[in-house]
């Protein structure tokens, strides 16, 4: 599997090459080669995510942006976004990817994947664990965020 590399230069900054814009960029639905909303896309037609999933993103998404843009609203009480049941499922979904970025990119290119024998839904990535611990702290569960916190900082170190 081949990746899309940009270039970056002092006066220009960081430019997509023609490839990342065919195949990413372009997928963006709104047509305006949004990094986020083609990135999305390019994961589900690479079978990362599902139609649901993408649904999901964008459902978090809009919350976001009612959060960010509608703060009159939300202080006032008219408008309160579920954030209690959203956040678990951005976890899940960033879960999903990052383990299958974690097999197919980092494993893949260290490793002979062949000969590794890995269940993909026993990994759990670094962001998994800093969003479960962000989860906790949010809902002022502070033992249980040290728990996590130490037995993803320290205990991994003592063996």
């Amino acid at each position: 599997m081949g990746f899309f590399s940009e270039k970056w230069s002092a006066s220009g900054g960081s430019q997509f090459n023609e490839e990342y814009r065919r195949e990413v960029l372009a997928l963006d639905p709104k047509g305006k080669e949004d990094i986020l909303r083609g990135s999305i896309q390019w994961l589900e037609r690479m079978g990362v995510i599902d139609a649901g999933d993408v649904m999901k993103f964008y459902e978090i998404t809009e919350a976001r942006n009612s959060f960010a843009h509608e703060n009159r609203k939300i202080i006032s009480g008219e408008f309160l976004p579920n954030f209690g049941t959203l956040f678990p499922v951005l976890v899940a979904l960033v879960t999903k990817i990052d383990r299958w970025w974690i097999f197919n990119v980092y494993v893949s290119n260290i490793y002979d994947s062949d000969n590794v024998d890995i269940e993909l839904e026993e990994v759990t990535p670094g962001s998994t664990v800093f969003l479960n611990i962000l989860e906790q702290i949010a809902l002022g569960e502070d033992e249980s965020a040290w728990a996590l916190y130490r037995a993803f900082i320290i205990e991994p170190r003592a063996g």
